[in-house]
């Protein structure tokens, strides 16, 4: 192993560190994401997810999120961001819910590893909850690449988060949940690329673990491509 992906593992497994270890799961998972990412100049792109969650050991669908979001990028380092969440809850009747949030990511190199720091506020307006809840969300993600051609990838995060104010109906301020993750990505071709991995969820009383796989598109990328 070159030792540039030494060094990569290392900090990745850093990240992961961040939380303490899993303890017995309450339920396995499935999300399903697809992430759709359009590039319109040097400072401004844009983005939408659409998202499938499974629950009860995979046999049944829980959520449906659809997430548009417009960024700028204010230096190469820094982006500011502003996106909207329908985060419908399809098994129950539990209520729906919108968000509104704002974001602001901090990103450096550290040797071959992308370093990611991203702080969000979110304003979640949820069905028979009076007001908004107020929720924000820290996450630190790394990710280096293994082999030189850039076709393989291992990345790993952790986010924590976290209510800051109380309505009623609406959940508890303090702690929510936290979310490690670890993965593997590859470029099937130019402009897609697909990411397997694995998140432990811990939150309020339960622990999940969650089977992750996400398909990144970047259309610019797709319509650049030369025949």
């Amino acid at each position: 192993m070159r030792p540039s992906l030494r060094r990569g593992l290392a900090a990745l497994a850093l990240v992961g560190a961040l939380s303490s270890p899993s303890p017995a799961a309450d339920d396995l998972q499935q999300w399903t994401t697809l992430l759709l990412i359009n590039r319109f100049d040097e400072q401004w792109s844009g983005m939408l997810l659409a998202q499938g969650r499974f629950n009860q050991d995979i046999s049944n669908a829980q959520v449906f999120l659809l997430r548009p979001e417009v960024s700028y990028n204010v230096s190469p380092e820094v982006q500011l961001t502003l996106g909207f969440d329908y985060f419908d809850r399809l098994d129950r009747g539990r209520p729906t819910e919108y968000r509104v949030w704002e974001q602001l990511g901090i990103g450096h190199e550290m040797g071959p590893i992308g370093l990611t720091n991203r702080l969000r506020v979110e304003q979640r307006f949820i069905d028979g909850v009076e007001g908004p809840s107020v929720r924000m969300r820290y996450r630190l993600r790394g990710q280096g690449w293994v082999d030189d051609d850039k076709r393989w990838m291992l990345f790993a995060s952790n986010e924590i988060f976290y209510t800051i104010n109380d309505v009623s109906g609406g959940p508890p301020v303090g702690f929510n949940q936290n979310r490690l993750q670890a993965g593997v990505g590859y470029h099937l071709h130019e402009g897609l690329r697909v990411e397997p991995g694995y998140q432990w969820t811990a939150g309020r009383g339960v622990s999940n673990q969650v089977l992750l796989l996400t398909f990144r598109v970047d259309l610019q990328n797709l319509t650049d491509r030369k025949p």
